[in-house]
């Protein structure tokens, strides 16, 4: 079976520049303008982001997904807060909506299917 590349590839790039808002989104609803990180420094940390998530996926296995997304969620948090250099609180609020924000984009057109009918 032949992998399609270039629709794997299109794919990979719209979810880099939806997660990309979805953070630049997220600090700009939490943190005050002086904490607040350029664009350029978004692209960055969901560049990390994906290469920590493409490592886990490497290291766990389908079958231990829930490992994977502990590890990635605790990781993604201490990662933020570190990158924005903000406590604990922010770290997770920011890392919360962000998730909060991927889900609904993700479910959105069965969420429109639904309200329609």
């Amino acid at each position: 079976m032949a992998v399609p590349f270039r629709e794997v590839s299109q794919s990979t790039l719209a979810n880099f520049i939806v997660y990309t808002v979805i953070i630049w989104v997220s600090q700009k609803l939490i943190l005050p303008s002086e904490k607040e990180k350029g664009i350029f420094s978004i692209i960055t940390l969901t560049i990390i982001m994906s290469i920590l998530h493409l490592f886990l996926g490497l290291v766990f296995p389908e079958s231990e997904i829930w490992q994977r997304i502990a590890i990635f969620v605790i990781v993604g948090i201490a990662l933020i807060k570190r990158w924005f250099e903000v406590d604990w609180t922010r770290g997770i609020a920011i890392g919360a909506i962000s998730a909060a924000l991927a889900q609904l984009l993700a479910y959105l057109p069965q969420i429109i299917e639904i309200l329609g009918t």
